[in-house]
Protein backbone atom coordinates (compact mmCIF):
# COMPACT_ATOMS: atom_id res chain seq x y z
CA UNK A 1 0.00 0.00 0.00
CA UNK A 2 1.18 3.48 -1.01
CA UNK A 3 1.70 6.14 1.65
CA UNK A 4 0.93 10.01 1.72
CA UNK A 5 1.97 12.20 3.83
CA UNK A 6 2.06 16.60 4.51
CA UNK A 7 4.90 17.34 6.09
CA UNK A 8 5.37 21.10 6.42
CA UNK A 9 7.72 23.84 8.58
CA UNK A 10 6.41 26.97 9.09
CA UNK A 11 9.73 29.14 10.14
CA UNK A 12 10.67 32.76 10.53
CA UNK A 13 13.61 34.92 11.98
CA UNK A 14 14.05 38.21 12.90
CA UNK A 15 17.04 40.22 11.52
CA UNK A 16 17.07 43.18 13.94
CA UNK A 17 18.66 43.76 17.01
CA UNK A 18 15.61 44.42 19.25
CA UNK A 19 12.70 42.25 19.86
CA UNK A 20 9.78 43.23 18.08
CA UNK A 21 7.14 41.23 16.47
CA UNK A 22 5.02 44.29 14.70
CA UNK A 23 7.89 45.98 13.44
CA UNK A 24 7.05 46.19 9.56
CA UNK A 25 10.30 44.57 7.17
CA UNK A 26 12.44 43.00 10.15
CA UNK A 27 11.26 39.53 9.28
CA UNK A 28 12.44 37.18 6.82
CA UNK A 29 10.88 33.79 6.86
CA UNK A 30 11.77 30.25 5.34
CA UNK A 31 8.42 28.08 5.56
CA UNK A 32 7.62 24.70 3.15
CA UNK A 33 4.62 22.04 2.78
CA UNK A 34 5.86 18.61 1.07
CA UNK A 35 3.77 16.01 -0.34
CA UNK A 36 5.47 12.95 0.34
CA UNK A 37 4.60 9.86 -1.66
CA UNK A 38 6.43 6.34 -0.64
CA UNK A 39 5.17 3.45 -2.70
CA UNK A 40 7.37 -0.02 -1.70
CA UNK A 41 8.49 -1.36 -4.88
CA UNK A 42 10.98 -3.56 -3.13
CA UNK A 43 9.14 -4.69 -0.45
CA UNK A 44 9.78 -8.53 -1.77
CA UNK A 45 13.37 -7.49 -0.96
CA UNK A 46 12.84 -6.42 2.58
CA UNK A 47 10.80 -9.43 3.32
CA UNK A 48 13.93 -11.40 2.40
CA UNK A 49 16.54 -9.55 4.02
CA UNK A 50 14.12 -9.87 7.52
CA UNK A 51 13.57 -13.27 6.87
CA UNK A 52 17.26 -14.04 6.99
CA UNK A 53 17.73 -11.99 10.26
CA UNK A 54 14.99 -13.44 11.79
CA UNK A 55 16.65 -16.95 10.31
CA UNK A 56 20.17 -15.77 12.69
CA UNK A 57 18.30 -15.23 14.93
CA UNK A 58 16.90 -17.72 15.52
CA UNK A 59 20.29 -19.57 14.92
CA UNK A 60 21.76 -17.39 17.73
CA UNK A 61 18.70 -18.54 20.36
CA UNK A 62 19.20 -22.05 19.60
CA UNK A 63 22.90 -21.75 20.57
CA UNK A 64 22.12 -19.62 23.37
CA UNK A 65 19.74 -22.54 24.57
CA UNK A 66 22.65 -25.17 23.42
CA UNK A 67 25.22 -22.63 26.12
CA UNK A 68 22.91 -22.81 28.89
CA UNK A 69 22.30 -26.66 28.74
CA UNK A 70 25.56 -27.23 28.53
CA UNK A 71 26.65 -24.63 31.41
CA UNK A 72 23.99 -26.55 34.19
CA UNK A 73 25.10 -29.89 33.21
CA UNK A 74 28.63 -28.42 34.25
CA UNK A 75 27.08 -26.64 37.06
CA UNK A 76 24.97 -29.71 38.12
CA UNK A 77 28.79 -32.25 37.66
CA UNK A 78 30.63 -29.58 40.26
CA UNK A 79 27.67 -29.69 42.56
CA UNK A 80 27.77 -33.29 42.51
CA UNK A 81 31.42 -33.19 43.13
CA UNK A 82 31.31 -31.10 45.88
CA UNK A 83 28.22 -33.52 47.62
CA UNK A 84 30.62 -36.48 47.16
CA UNK A 85 33.52 -34.45 49.01
CA UNK A 86 31.21 -33.34 51.54
CA UNK A 87 30.14 -37.31 52.37
CA UNK A 88 33.88 -38.52 51.94
CA UNK A 89 35.18 -35.98 54.56
CA UNK A 90 31.78 -36.29 56.53
CA UNK A 91 32.81 -40.36 56.70
CA UNK A 92 36.28 -39.28 57.65
CA UNK A 93 35.37 -37.43 60.24
CA UNK A 94 32.85 -40.30 61.74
Amino acid sequence: MPTINLNGFLGANQFTSTFNPAQANSWFGHSNISLVVKLPILIGEDRNRMHQQFKMQEIQLGMQVIDKQEQFAQETAIANLKISNLETQAKTLK
